[in-house]
Parts: structure tokens; C-alpha cells; sequence
């Protein structure tokens, strides 16, 4: 039986990780009583079946950061995503030098899909690959949290998007985007900061950018929240 769950989150800046970003805080805690949170800078990324985010962990005057990765993302849903493989696990854009390694020795494990077989986590404590069950309202929370934005960036298509009469676009490939022009291409910024309005159209905070293949063939368009609009 499918459960429904609801999420208590606490959203505060963070000026540490980048002038844009934010901490999003479980307002539950785990069972040993730590506060466990996502960050916006470095949003979840998935592939065959697998999610892989970073996340924190405060307990008392002590804090640092791990790698998660969980098959247990199924859209935004907590629960096991039946298209998970053996596949290497996808290396998300914002990993630094550490968690790169993390996740390639995560990776590295036999029949990893085995090792974890209840909703949570699996981690690289010091060397050694371990499966974190999510059986806290804190730890819950936060694979909801998790679910929810890797469900939502999925849903997304790669591809080239375009306003319609300019030379201005935006390129999506996997979790990140960037505008270009005739001139340069810009800076891969977080899918995040854009938001879904239907298939094919999305809004960045000023305009609707409609994906380019859909434009009907031979005709001119502008693209508007509705989809591509012809002369």
C-alpha cells in the first residue's frame, strides 16, 4: 500500500555556499537527534533508477557533509524505482574532488542494489559503503525532500529552447542550463532556478522558453506559456 507523506522543512540562506543558494532544513530530527538538510546549489541527479545528492548533518556543535545515493526515488515518491541497474551511478556537476571519489567507490560495490532493501540511503563513511535506513521523521523528510526535487528536474527534457524571433536561446542538459546567442555561450547554472509550466515550455523568472523541436515545421513562432504561438 502506497503511503502518503508530509514534509515539515525549514528554508534559510546560507551565504557560504554561493550568494544564491540555500539550506533547506528537516524540521524533524533523527532518532539520535541531528538535523539533517539539502542544499539548493546542488540539486539531486538521477539515472537509471538512482539518485545521487548531497546533504548535511548538525548534531550539537558538530556538522559535515555526505554523498547519498538511493534507488528509492520513484518520481516523487519514496519508494523503490523499478528501473534501477548495476549502471556506473551518474556524477553530478557540482561534485568536488572528495565526493566524486565517494560515489565511484559506491559504484565500485557488487550487486549495490542488493545492499540497500528498505527506503534510505547508502553512504561512504571512511571507506566503507554502507546502506542508511530512512526510519526517523528526520530521515524521512529528507528522502522526501530529495524525491521531490529530483522528481520535479526530471520532468524537464534536454534539448535546445528558444523565445522566438531572436538569436537567444537555452541549452538544458542534464541537471544544469546555460543561455547562448550568436555571440558566446554563458555559465551552466542549476535546472532548479527554472521552473516547469508544461511539456515543452518552461519560465525562467522573466520568460517562456518553448523547446525547439516542437515548433511546427517551415513556420515561424513565439513562444509563450501555452506553447509555441505561429504566424
Amino acid at each position: 500500500m502506497k503511503k502518503i507523506l508530509a514534509f515539515s522543512l525549514i528554508i534559510f540562506f546560507v551565504t557560504p555556499l554561493s550568494a544564491t543558494a540555500r539550506t533547506i532544513r528537516m524540521r524533524d530530527k533523527t532518532s539520535d537527534g541531528a538535523t539533517l538538510s539539502v542544499f539548493t546549489n546542488a540539486e539531486p541527479v538521477s539515472q537509471s533508477g538512482w539518485t545521487v545528492f548531497r546533504y548535511g548533518i548538525e548534531k550539537n556543535d558538530s556538522y559535515r557533509q555526505n554523498i547519498g545515493v538511493t534507488p528509492y526515488c520513484d518520481k516523487e515518491k519514496i519508494q523503490r524505482n523499478e528501473s534501477v541497474s548495476q549502471l556506473n551511478l551518474p556524477i553530478p556537476s557540482w561534485a568536488n574532488a572528495q565526493e566524486i571519489k565517494d560515489i565511484q567507490q559506491i559504484s565500485n560495490i557488487s550487486n549495490l542494489s542488493q545492499l540497500i532493501t528498505e527506503p534510505g540511503w547508502i553512504v561512504n563513511l571512511n571507506g566503507t559503503v554502507t546502506a542508511i535506513p530512512a526510519n526517523s521523521p528526520g530521515s524521512l523528510s529528507l528522502l522526501g525532500s530529495v524525491c521531490a526535487v529530483a522528481s520535479e528536474i526530471s520532468e524537464i527534457s534536454e534539448g535546445l529552447y528558444w523565445l522566438g524571433n531572436t538569436d537567444q536561446g537555452l541549452e538544458i542538459k542534464g541537471s544544469a542550463y546555460r543561455y547562448y546567442d550568436e555571440e558566446a555561450s554563458h555559465q551552466w547554472r542549476p535546472i532548479s532556478e527554472l521552473k516547469l509550466i508544461k511539456n515543452g515550455v518552461i519560465y525562467d523568472g522573466k520568460n517562456y522558453w518553448c523547446l525547439s523541436t516542437l515548433i511546427p515545421q517551415n513556420q515561424l513562432g513565439v513562444c509563450s506559456a501555452n506553447g509555441w504561438v505561429t504566424n
